[in-house]
């Protein structure tokens, strides 16, 4: 990840929450929330310079993080003008050797409405450190605060645990049968799924798809929709109905779509595998992988069939000899 944003520095590689918060919010008791979430955990506030010796990793000054707070709420339309502010944030480039990797702060849009921004390089964490875990404490402090109770301390983790466990699996048989097992996967370098133009769904109205154009300068296209609980209710009995989970149900449908919208036989697609576990369960760090899955798609396969073998194939490349990190 480092490698990439060397060559493409003008590309920002950044992860981003955002709450929006229907209510009152206290401004100093969130500065200070956001200020000791970020303090305490160490794997957010490092740098990367290259040296003599190569790459490192250094921790920053032991400097509080500032928290920006802007009001937009005089705007002709503040929901316009906080998804620019965000915008611009989000699509910001960060420069690994020298600047905080992170952008964390607030948006009033309104008297009783605001915006919780949490931006990061991806370097330093990734989508389930914010989303869950940064998101998780920083409300759990704020809500100490508010009551006036006892910040909730933090579970210890075995400092170095982590390099520790990636040193002895890259040192193992594990790590040499796991690349022949990723040689051999994508020895024929199949093609990856790519809709063709003009097929791209537009977002349109802001109450689903007001956000979705965060994601462009990050290099995705992201297009939300809104699902009835009734109709989720029923995805959910037709999964268990069939002996499947509705993540590869759900799969099976996208992957049938791309075989028929992009004429390709075999689709190459990605999922997130998350390798947070015993001591590092709640640790901020970049702790995930994205592993490449292919999947066939027989022209007279069902879409439980389709699922099914989809399974397969995410419990062939999750598996012991296919793990990629320990």
């Amino acid at each position: 990840m480092w490698l990439q944003q060397e060559l493409a520095p003008d590309r920002p590689n950044n992860v981003v929450t955002l709450w929006d918060v229907d209510g009152d919010l206290d401004i100093p008791l969130l500065t200070e929330a956001l200020r000791t979430a970020v303090s305490e955990a160490g794997a957010l506030t490092v740098n990367f310079r290259r040296g003599e010796g190569g790459l490192r990793m250094v921790a920053r000054d032991p400097e509080r993080p500032e928290p920006f707070h802007l009001d937009v709420g005089d705007a002709d339309d503040p929901g316009d003008a906080a998804r620019a502010v965000v915008a611009e944030l989000v699509s910001r480039p960060f420069d690994l050797g020298e600047d905080a990797l992170f952008r964390i702060g607030s948006i009033r849009l309104g008297a009783t409405r605001h915006l919780v921004v949490l931006v990061f390089h991806h370097i330093v964490t990734d989508a389930f450190g914010v989303v869950t875990l940064l998101s998780q404490r920083v409300a759990e402090i704020y809500r100490a605060l508010r009551t006036g109770s006892a910040v909730p301390e933090l579970p210890a983790n075995a400092r170095g645990d982590a390099q520790q466990k990636d040193a002895a699996y890259r040192a193992s048989e594990r790590f040499a049968q796991a690349e022949e097992f990723w040689r051999d996967y994508l020895a024929d370098e199949p093609t990856a799924a790519r809709l063709p133009a003009g097929v791209r769904p537009a977002a349109e109205g802001r109450p689903a798809g007001h956000w979705d154009g965060l994601t462009e300068p990050l290099g995705m296209t992201t297009r939300t929709a809104r699902i009835p609980a009734a109709e989720l209710a029923v995805w959910r009995r037709t999964a268990d109905a069939v002996g499947t989970s509705l993540p590869d149900l759900l799969a099976a449908a996208a992957t049938a779509f791309l075989r028929h919208m992009c004429a390709v036989p075999e689709p190459l697609h990605e999922f997130t595998v998350n390798h947070r576990v015993g001591p590092l369960r709640r640790s901020l760090g970049l702790l995930s992988n994205r592993l490449p899955i292919r999947a066939e798609v027989p022209p007279a396969a069902t879409l439980v069939e389709l699922a099914e073998a989809l399974g397969r194939s995410d419990g062939a490349c999750c598996g012991t000899r296919a793990t990629t990190c320990p």
